[in-house]
């Protein structure tokens, strides 16, 4: 027994303090005094802090000594707002709440509870006197005070160890697009929070900030503190670019967003017909489309806003009738084409796209090609040669009907466009615009086939396994050159003309090192690799006949059956990801009887079970989707007036921006009128007379640039260092600017002199395989000056004789309609007769 007087311990049956003489009384112990439980979720259960002083005092006969568990209980937070004034605070705790404390009782709980027995205390003289009834009651609050102060700080240095409370989130700085040299990445923070147990959740978000810098988290201030094992929400910052959700709403709602972005900022006005549907002064269009970041940080962002106006190409022709919005334009004037292209459910068998986009203004009488949506049937048409020319009804291995931009979730996108260079009249071919891997083998660029129409246009083997051939609709695009190439290293042999062979990984010249070819027959150290490759699945083919035959890989297919499954309704393509594949099986012996395992079967050697397996399988984490947001000539639009848009920063931020109005659009619209001329005109052309040894020959792409070689051999002209004779040459490449059309339909475009450039020096001269070769002027094209075009329909009565007599080289007779365009030289000098007018030809001859 303790003396309550001085502390000192007694014997059990002591009646007073051998120490100090006071009485000694024994007080009941209450049951866990002082014992506090902290639990994780902030709360803390402390006996001695819920005990009031008064009940420290021995308790009657009809109070029992074991307390009810309700007296242990947490008390609810109500409870704790209502204590009197005069209460003691509760204990702020760090990071947000507070620790209950022990309150002294009011006087009615005292006068209720029984005093302790009176206990005498010795006087100085010896005599006894009353000792303070108070006395008991201030050392159990002195007491109960210690104890809790104890806990206090047990709880503010358990709490602050994080051992209870949850896990406080770094307290890092956020970034702004003024400075984040500060701000650490995304991924440190994440693995901060990981380091803490915490589960971790990025989402990117478009800011001027730049990409895979920290922007805070979702939805708690840094520095925050949350439940253990939270799943927490980390902003993380993909840059510039246009949120999801941008179209439709007003346009003076997104600028304050737009205006952080770090890139210029274009408002344009893009014509509608139709306010009842699209609502003026809304966001209709953007550039790049919604859900994609900045490509170009110098060109910046475009939005288009809906504005009423009867000129130019509407936005809104889009899921219209074909009919009905041709019939339209021809009735202004306008020249009409219709293509096929793949598109969404929405819009098949109607208009799904434009060149120029829609909503762009537009110059009198230009040419304007619809797209009308296909499904896999349509799609599979396009395929089809319908000329009449000798292969009417025949499966073609090319076309453009997949053109277009194609995008997965993770942002990723391939663009597919017409390969200028190979496409000719009714032959088409596609390449890789834009994105995909283009490594060392992909062969990202080269033209793009769905089947083995190598040396014809026709896919020749019924043997073969190409998607093409199928019945699922679906089809492949694979590089054309993949059908000759084989790897000996680093080097790319094959083809029909290629006289090399790789023996002991060494590329071997067969012609000059032997004469012997047998010397140089394959030893299996040429490799096959594994190119680029694109399943396309149009709405409406059957992708779950293609997963049955096995094209996809098993593990890839199980992979995919987990996710989420693929839209249907929406045309999507698979690309190959080479490093999906272990490194064995990125390379395949090449042979003379070769088989290409990384191509589908070809219908000739090797068997369709030895090909490799397509990975990944289709998911909607997988797929490339096709990108439907049509985008108008933007260069060709004028600036919209937005509310917290000033002129001036619309004029800084474009490079169209000119203190002449008029002069603006006039500019713009002669460059629209350019572009279009172009698509219309791109393809290969040749100028010869059908005669001798000499022509030009020249491809035109859709963006005015031209490349083409002339060349004059004349076997007859030898010497000692060049006994296979002599060859005037010049390869040149320039391009085509200013097109405008004339009253009669035709068009005149300038050869920009500028950009004109041959290979060599006008003069130069040397040896190759016994010939001599001069470089010379490129015949056809010089001078570099004024160019006439002649579109397919154009009249051709209306032909001069210089021109029609060019064309015996390529026709027997001239239609009565052009069926392809002519491009001809005004300027013709090199014969000394203005009248010569050099004409460039398209031709099925040039395929």
């Amino acid at each position: 027994m303790f003396c309550t007087q001085c502390g000192s311990k007694n014997a059990p049956e002591s009646k007073f303090c051998t120490n100090c003489g006071n009485p000694l009384v024994s007080v009941p112990v209450q049951p866990d005094a002082g014992q506090a439980r902290i639990s994780d979720d902030f709360s803390v259960d402390s006996t001695v802090a819920e005990t009031p002083a008064s009940q420290l005092a021995p308790q009657s006969a009809e109070q029992p000594e074991e307390q009810s568990a309700a007296q242990h209980e947490e008390r609810p937070a109500e409870q704790l707002a209502s204590q009197p004034a005069d209460a003691i605070p509760p204990v702020p705790l760090p990071g947000g709440g507070t620790l209950p404390v022990a309150q002294p009782a009011t006087s009615a709980a005292s006068q209720s509870v029984p005093s302790a027995p009176e206990t005498l205390e010795p006087e100085s003289d010896g005599t006894a006197r009353a000792a303070s009834p108070n006395r008991k009651l201030i050392i159990g609050i002195a007491v109960a005070a210690v104890l809790l102060v104890a806990a206090v700080v047990a709880g503010i240095v358990t709490y602050n160890m994080e051992l209870w409370g949850g896990k406080s989130l770094p307290d890092v700085a956020v970034a702004s697009p003024k400075d984040s040299s500060k701000t650490p990445d995304a991924k440190v923070v994440v693995r901060q929070l990981e380091g803490k147990g915490l589960k971790v959740k990025r989402v990117k978000e478009f800011s001027g900030v730049k990409s895979g810098k920290f922007l805070g988290y979702q939805g708690i201030q840094s520095g925050g503190r949350v439940r253990a094992g939270s799943v927490v929400t980390v902003r993380e910052s993909a840059g510039p670019g246009v949120p999801e959700g941008t179209v439709g709403k007003k346009a003076e709602s997104v600028v304050t967003t737009f205006s952080q972005m770090g890139v210029p900022v274009h408002y344009k006005q893009v014509i509608v017909s139709d306010t009842s549907k699209t609502t003026e002064g809304s966001v209709i269009s953007t550039y790049p489309a919604q859900g994609q970041g900045v490509k170009d940080g110098k060109k910046g962002i475009y939005i288009g806003v809906a504005t009423k106006s009867d000129d130019g190409l509407p936005s809104d022709i889009v899921g219209q009738e074909i009919s009905d919005v041709k019939s339209s334009l021809e009735s202004k004037g306008y020249d009409v084409k219709v293509e096929k292209r793949l598109s969404s459910k929405q819009y098949i068998g109607k208009v799904s796209g434009s060149e120029p986009g829609p909503g762009s203004q537009l110059n009198e009488g230009q040419t304007i090609t619809l797209y009308q949506g296909v499904d896999a049937k349509g799609a599979k048409q396009t395929f089809i040669d319908h000329s009449g020319t000798g292969g009417d009804g025949l499966l073609m291995g090319t076309s453009d009907v997949a053109s277009g931009q194609w995008c997965n979730k993770a942002g990723d996108c391939i663009t597919l466009g017409q390969d200028d260079s190979y496409s000719s009249g009714d032959i088409v071919f596609l390449k890789v615009k834009d994105g995909a891997a283009n490594t060392k083998y992909s062969m990202t660029g080269e033209s793009l086939i769905s089947c083995d129409a190598v040396q014809q246009s026709y896919c020749s083997s019924k043997k073969a396994d190409y998607l093409l051939t199928g019945n699922s609709g679906a089809f492949e695009l694979f590089p054309h050159k993949a059908f000759e190439t084989y790897w000996c290293g680093d080097s790319a042999l094959g083809g029909e003309d290629d006289m090399r062979s790789c023996v002991a990984g060494k590329v071997h010249d067969i012609d000059s090192d032997s004469s012997d070819a047998s010397d140089y027959e394959p030893d299996g150290s040429g490799k096959f690799h594994m190119m680029d490759l694109f399943a396309v699945f149009p709405v409406g083919s059957d992708v779950e006949s293609v997963e049955k035959t096995g094209y996809f890989d098993a593990s890839a297919l199980a992979a995919a059956q987990k996710q989420k499954p693929v839209d249907t309704d929406r045309p999507f393509l698979m690309y190959r990801d080479v490093n999906q594949y272990k490194n064995g099986e990125k390379e395949s012996t090449y042979t003379r009887d070769w088989f290409d395992p990384f191509m589908p079967y070809n219908g000739y050697n090797g068997s369709k079970d030895d090909t490799v397996k397509m990975k990944p399988a289709p998911s909607d984490e997988t797929a490339y989707y096709l990108v439907e947001d049509v985008q108008p000539d933007w260069d060709s639009l004028e600036d919209a007036n937005i509310k917290g848009v000033s002129a001036k920063s619309q004029k800084a931020n474009g490079k169209n921006a000119s203190k002449n109005a008029d002069t603006k659009k006039s500019d713009s619209q002669s460059d629209a009128a350019t572009r279009s001329l172009m698509k219309s005109i791109a393809g290969k052309y040749g100028f010869a007379s059908g005669s001798g040894g000499w022509g030009a020959t020249m491809t035109v792409a859709s963006d005015g640039t031209f490349s083409g070689t002339y060349h004059d051999s004349d076997m007859g002209i030898t010497g000692d260092d060049y006994p296979n004779g002599s060859v005037t040459i010049s390869n040149f490449k320039g391009r085509f600017k200013d097109a405008k059309k004339n009253a009669d339909g035709s068009y005149t475009m300038q050869c920009d002199k500028s950009a004109l450039k041959i290979d060599g020096n006008i003069g130069d001269t040397y040896i190759k395989n016994g010939s001599k070769y001069t470089v010379a002027d490129p015949y056809g094209i010089a001078p570099c000056g004024a160019f006439t075009v002649y579109p397919a329909g154009y009249d051709s009565s209306q032909l001069s004789e210089a021109i029609v007599g060019w064309s015996h080289a390529w026709y027997d007779s001239m239609p009565a309609k052009l069926e392809t365009p002519i491009i001809v030289n005004v300027e013709d000098t090199n014969l000394g007769s203005e009248s010569q007018q050099d004409a460039f030809f398209q031709s099925k001859y040039l395929e």
